[in-house]
């Protein structure tokens, strides 16, 4: 009991440093913002709403022995952080047992909101040390095209793949439809804008973790990882550590395949993805990305039109 109590008393005196305080107030000031706008959700709309549980609620694990809650967004070292929560649990001992990178994603143990009664759920919520980590929406997409689509990946080919393939291809053999292989970021893009179609990897993290519903204690960002990780595993008090070496394997950086991939695109793409993506902007206080200095070409078509949009100048 003791230890239960110090962890509350741990969440309930949390103080962000000044980094956090600034992400959270930007959320905030978007919140108040959308509310103006169109009214939005409240908590126990969003509790309420029994019938989008996995979709809604599916991304949103709390712990089975901790105040913790994680919001995991696909492409943002969600898989670590599911490890991490399997040792927070002590389902697992180190990171070394859960094997390879797809069986964390099912490993028994995690356990989703939405498995919480929904009665229980507003005091599990309140009460819990609630944090989520985001990326720049731009980068995150282009990771995700490389890893579903470029790479080959079979089922997302065979579930999405064919279906951009038969929007934008006129002389689509049957062959060509039932393999999938072969759709171009830009018919990527264009897809998502026009269909808005639901899968967890490209899905906005504001739609996926709710932060205007659930008031998060703490946003991590991609670009700050480690340091925001070991802030947040530091706040859990937790004898394990997030992992310090992180990579995906790929040779060229996903912020360099950024600039590539939306050199394919026009200027219409570009302001069709960023109003996909508008409320991850706003809410994570995202502008131009950041530019690597592997990177050469420092005025491309990505960074004009978006300084256009951002200035107002294109909408």
């Amino acid at each position: 009991r003791g230890e239960k109590d110090a962890h509350k008393l741990m969440i309930g005196e949390f103080i962000p440093n000044p980094v956090q305080q600034q992400r959270l107030n930007y959320l905030r000031h978007f919140c108040q913002a959308k509310r103006k706008k169109d009214g939005g959700t409240s908590l126990r709309t969003f509790i309420q709403q029994r019938f989008l549980e996995r979709e809604q609620k599916g991304h949103i694990f709390v712990s089975r022995v901790l105040p913790v809650l994680y919001c995991a967004v696909p492409k943002v070292a969600s898989t670590n952080w599911k490890r991490m929560l399997l040792l927070f649990d002590g389902i697992k001992s180190n990171i070394s047992e859960m094997g390879v990178k797809s069986k964390v994603h099912t490993q028994r143990g995690l356990r989703p909101l939405y498995h919480v009664k929904g009665h229980a759920m507003p005091k599990v919520i309140k009460d819990s040390f609630k944090f989520m980590f985001v990326r720049h929406p731009f980068e995150r997409l282009a990771s995700a095209y490389r890893n579903k689509f470029a790479d080959n990946n079979t089922y997302f080919e065979k579930t999405y793949g064919s279906r951009i393939l038969k929007m934008f291809r006129k002389d689509l053999s049957k062959e060509e439809y039932n393999r999938g292989r072969g759709a171009t970021f830009q018919e990527f893009v264009r897809w998502i804008v026009q269909v808005e179609p639901y899968d967890p990897h490209w899905y906005p993290a504001t739609k996926l973790c709710h932060p205007c519903q659930i008031r998060y204690n703490f946003i991590g960002k991609m670009e700050s990882l480690l340091r925001d990780a070991k802030e947040v595993v530091r706040r859990v008090d937790s004898v394990h550590k997030f992992p310090k070496t992180w990579t995906d394997g790929y040779k060229v950086s996903s912020n360099d395949l950024m600039f590539d991939l939306f050199s394919t695109l026009d200027e219409k793409d570009i302001l069709g993805i960023y109003k996909y993506y508008k409320e991850d902007f706003d809410a994570f206080d995202y502008g131009l990305p950041r530019i690597q200095h592997s990177y050469n070409n420092k005025n491309n078509l990505l960074l004009r039109t978006l300084k256009k949009i951002l200035n107002g100048k294109l909408t």
